[in-house]
């Protein structure tokens, strides 16, 4: 499966942002007449929110010049502007009033309507959406001049997010020509983000594929908590009623932090690569998630979001720390998560500093930030569908080379099983060509020669006894392959094992005249029935190979951790070339003569690695060779739970 082409969708997309921004840039341009109240306002502090318009005009004095807009950070108290108009013209003069943002809880303005009275006029996302003069997201307040007039207004601003506004005089037509583009900018925004989530959510299902789901929940979050601070969420969700979003806003800034996060971290498969940091960042997400909603439920959120704030700076700023670090180290997801996190995170950070009051908040920020959020969607739609067909690439590379494995495994199968049956219908074909030509015999004789008879009945009986052998052999490799052989762990002294090993082999030891030394102490730890086969099978194998009337020679002793055991013969000796060979299923040397089924060291060597140990070879042409079995003194089971102690 291959996924969209970055190369191409990456310039279209930035060319779609592009021509996005410009035709907001344009909606800002083309309403004119407006004018910016910025560096035109004074300003007065009441910290301890007691003060009344009577108290501020019995000290006029008190309010200070403002340098561009108002932007005291978070501060409990409440902000008084004050600003003066002056219609120059010969006719009156209608305009409307706007004060961002659109999250400031009580926005009240102060209208002289005569000498010492005043109209009071308050908006705000407390107040009811339905009952505004002019029903917008922001507050917009009606101001009216007369011809020539001087007026003086007041403005009250109460608010427990960041005490911030920016205040701008627009002509009718003018602003409601602004409105309906930044609607229509916003409103596209908020679908696009909502048909992004539907389509991830039903990808999440369909493909089976978890990152789609954190996405999908992402661009739910982000889509809610921009209607929130932008006030969309006011006209939709709660026209006639007062609306007090900053619970809401706190809450949904918790989730949005623990979900970058976690995108961050399906993204770049950071539980796979480094398991500690995953841990350790998990629980500080989701302890800072349980602290936000406990805040919220018990009405702290006012002193949370501050905090929210700069902990989401620091994430930021980790965040892409991290993201450089892996994408250094040959992540490709991370160098997606960088190109896709950019845009978002310099508006967001334009906006943050300003939140914050480090710098002064403009109304393009808010253009900003929609612009960076678009980009931002898109680019990290194309890093979440280059993980998703990354994964798949990955799971099919590993599907074909599973199949080619079993594919491969299957063919040798096959082979061996060619090998197996050649090699027992050659094994039978000696003893059974003995049993018949004895038969043979006895019917030519009829049992009228007793010692021909007698010695005919040895022949059939040593053959069967060889067959019955090779078919004892065959039927063990067959419980191996099907790994019906138990492991019964248990510590079982090495000489008795030995001496019962040799006593099932006297027959063969006498036929080859050998003498057999042994030296050996201690226990060995282990299933007795399999480490009982697997010293037979290295005995046989010494004893067919081991010239008549030469010594074998047994050694076996405890060593720090493991035992020992040792068996040499003076045969032929192994070349190098076939000392790993003759280890594998029907293998047997190249200079061997006597009859097998090649199979005696291969179920040795599984018993030694079934019981965490090894079967190793020492020999050269001529010099006769040492098989070494190397078994760790307790069971597998039980070095598992050392290690992990």
């Amino acid at each position: 499966m291959n996924g969209p082409s970055a190369s191409k969708l990456i310039p279209k997309t930035l060319l779609l942002v592009l021509l996005l921004f410009s035709t907001l840039l344009q909606a800002q341009t083309l309403v004119r007449p407006v004018h910016d109240l910025a560096g035109q306002l004074l300003f007065f502090y009441d910290a301890d929110n007691r003060l009344t318009l009577n108290d501020l005009l019995a000290k006029e004095q008190a309010f200070i010049p403002l340098d561009g807009d108002l932007n005291l950070g978070y501060q409990p108290g409440t902000a008084w502007l004050k600003f003066t108009l002056t219609n120059q013209y010969d006719r009156a003069y209608e305009g409307w009033l706007e004060v961002r943002p659109a999250h400031l809880d009580h926005v009240t303005l102060y209208q002289p309507v005569g000498k010492d009275q005043w109209r009071v006029e308050v908006q705000g996302d407390n107040s009811r959406w339905a009952h505004r003069s002019v029903q917008h997201r922001t507050s917009v307040f009606e101001l009216r001049l007369e011809a020539g007039e001087t007026r003086t207004w007041y403005l009250q601003i109460q608010t427990t997010s960041n005490l911030a506004a920016s205040l701008r005089i627009w002509e009718p037509e003018a602003m409601t020509r602004h409105l309906g583009r930044e609607m229509l900018m916003m409103g596209g925004f908020l679908m696009a983000a909502l048909l992004l989530a539907l389509i991830n959510a039903m990808q999440s299902v369909v493909m089976r594929e978890r990152i789609y789901g954190i996405y999908a929940a992402y661009l739910m979050a982000l889509a809610l908590f921009l209607s929130m601070t932008e006030g969309i969420a006011h006209f939709l969700l709660a026209w006639d009623q007062p609306l007090r979003a900053e619970p809401w806003i706190s809450l949904l800034h918790s989730l949005l932090i623990l979900l970058t996060w976690w995108l961050l971290r399906d993204l770049v498969q950071l539980q796979r690569h480094h398991p500690r940091l995953d841990r350790f960042l998990w629980l500080f997400h989701g302890l800072l998630l349980t602290l936000g909603v406990l805040a919220i439920l018990g009405g702290w959120d006012a002193w949370l979001k501050p905090w929210l704030w700069q902990v989401f700076v620091l994430q930021v700023f980790f965040n892409l720390l991290l993201a450089i670090w892996l994408a250094v180290r040959g992540n490709r997801a991370a160098r997606f998560y960088l190109l896709a996190f950019g845009p978002l995170m310099l508006a967001a950070l334009v906006t943050i500093f300003g939140l914050l009051g480090l710098i002064q908040l403009k109304f393009w920020n808010n253009a900003l930030s929609i612009a960076g959020s678009l980009v931002h969607m898109v680019l990290m739609q194309l890093t979440v569908n280059d993980r998703v067909y990354a994964a798949k690439r990955a799971y099919e590379k590993a599907r074909d080379q599973a199949l080619n494995l079993a594919l491969e495994e299957e063919q040798k199968a096959g082979l061996d099983q060619q090998q197996f049956l050649r090699r027992v219908a050659h094994e039978f074909r000696t003893p059974l060509a003995a049993i018949l030509s004895a038969n043979e015999l006895l019917s030519v004789t009829g049992g009228k020669n007793p010692e021909l008879q007698a010695k005919s009945l040895e022949h059939q009986r040593q053959s069967l006894d060889k067959l019955m052998q090779l078919v004892d052999k065959a039927l063990q490799l067959e419980n191996f392959e099907r790994l019906q052989w138990r492991r019964d762990a248990a510590q079982v002294e090495c000489r008795p094992l030995v001496q019962k090993v040799l006593a099932q082999l006297q027959p063969l030891i006498q036929q080859r005249q050998a003498q057999v030394e042994q030296e050996v102490s201690g226990r060995l730890a282990g299933d007795p029935q399999l480490l009982e086969t697997l010293l037979l099978q290295l005995l046989d194998n010494a004893l067919r190979h081991n010239p008549p009337g030469r010594t074998l020679r047994i050694d076996g002793q405890a060593l720090p951790g493991l035992y020992r055991l040792m068996v040499w013969d003076n045969g032929v000796g192994i070349p190098v070339t076939d000392q790993q060979r003759i280890f594998g299923k029907f293998q047997r040397g190249v200079e061997v003569t006597e009859p097998g089924l090649g199979m005696g060291l291969y179920v040795a060597e599984r018993i030694a690695r079934l019981h965490g140990g090894q079967l190793l070879l020492e020999s050269e042409p001529g010099q006769g060779s040492c098989f070494i079995v190397e078994l760790p003194d307790v069971p597998p089971e039980q070095q598992k739970k050392r290690s992990e102690a």
